[in-house]
């Protein structure tokens, strides 16, 4: 993840110092062409028994857990 942050910022430094800033927004145009090309021949179906249920209460947490979070840091700093 940090090798995946750390080029993501050199090439995207790279790219608005070449170009510019603007070019950014259709950098993603060429990866989706490629990703729609490749995802049919490398993704295969998965088996139709297997069902998988799902996870409310993880659901739950992963939502309001940063909301409480940044909740209370604005409540914080309020007071």
């Amino acid at each position: 993840m940090a090798a995946g942050f750390t080029a993501g910022a050199i090439l995207g430094r790279l790219l608005t110092d070449l170009l510019s800033w603007r070019s950014a927004f259709f950098i993603n145009i060429p990866i989706a062409v490629f990703v729609l090309i490749l995802a049919p021949k490398l993704l295969t179906e998965s088996a139709r028994g297997n069902k998988t249920k799902l996870d409310v209460p993880g659901a739950v947490t992963v939502i309001f857990s940063p909301l409480l979070l940044v909740f209370g840091l604005t409540r914080k700093g309020l007071d």
